[in-house]
């Protein structure tokens, strides 16, 4: 569990009742009580893109990427790395607070030998060149990588690179 005024806070988890007659096979899914927040970043980026209206200013982009860092930061001392760093999974508040979320590919560090995950994480455009290569042996460097295609991001108002596959990419 994360306590950061920069990741999304989980309340609780509702599931259905358990019923030894139900059909398991169409099992309901659970839902996840977190804070509510207003928009995510990329809809911001795609609403701004369809409106011609103007990107982030500077002021915004360093708010938005001191905050990032900041819950990274925190993420990586608390021994978590996130692997799926993209805009979409960055939630923004009107009064421009940003809240990491979607910790699904989230996993606990791990040290020497035991360093080794799986490479196929991260949306495409966000994933580190030594995963591109199938590295699986890494550690949060993966998340800052991520964090530097958001920062390009923000600064240009469209993905650095948006490819459709792991050869273009």
């Amino acid at each position: 569990s994360t306590n950061h005024e920069n990741i999304v806070k989980l309340f609780d988890i509702v599931s259905p009742q358990v019923n030894l007659s139900m059909d398991y096979t169409k099992l309901n899914p659970i839902c996840m009580i977190m804070d509510y927040v207003d928009h995510d970043m990329w809809g911001i980026l795609q609403l701004a893109k369809e409106c011609k209206l103007p990107i982030y200013s500077a002021i915004h982009v360093k708010w938005y990427m001191y905050q990032l860092l900041n819950a990274l930061s925190y993420l990586h001392k608390n021994m978590i790395m996130h692997r799926d760093l993209k805009t979409s999974n960055i939630l923004v508040s009107n009064t421009h607070v940003i809240k990491l979320t979607d910790f699904g590919l989230a996993r606990k560090l791990k040290y020497g030998d035991d360093m080794h995950y799986t490479n196929n994480v991260m949306t495409l455009w966000y994933r580190p060149p030594e995963l591109l290569l199938g590295e699986t042996h890494y550690d949060t460097k993966a998340d800052i990588w991520s964090a530097g295609c958001i920062f390009g991001e923000l600064l240009t108002g469209t993905p650095i690179f948006p490819t459709h596959s792991n050869n273009e990419q």
